[in-house]
């Protein structure tokens, strides 16, 4: 089970590609944040699709990959100004499906 986490490390501008914080750097580039933060407990991300168009998430994702699911805890956030326009709009952002 997941210890209640007193920390909540924010992951907004991984893979920023819309030039907010000047990088488009890749999950490598993160790794060793990353690492460090699981090694000393922080286990609490926070991250949304809204963050350069899930590049925050995927970033995050092949980070985690290497961690053992129970022993993270992940937030992420909808956004319906980003979910295009298809008949199923939450649906098509879990699959990666833009209909705009």
């Amino acid at each position: 089970m997941t210890t209640a986490a007193k920390i909540v490390l924010g992951a907004w501008a991984w893979g920023d590609t819309d030039n907010y914080f000047g990088n488009g750097y890749s999950a490598e580039h993160f790794k060793a944040v990353y690492d460090e933060a699981i090694k000393r407990g922080l286990n609490f991300w926070d991250t949304a699709y809204a963050y350069s168009k899930g590049n925050s998430e995927t970033i995050l994702g092949q980070l985690m990959r290497t961690t053992p699911r129970e022993k993270l805890v992940v937030s992420t956030k909808f956004t319906p100004q980003l979910a295009g326009t298809g008949e199923h709009p939450v649906m098509d952002m879990f699959k990666g499906v833009r209909n705009d």
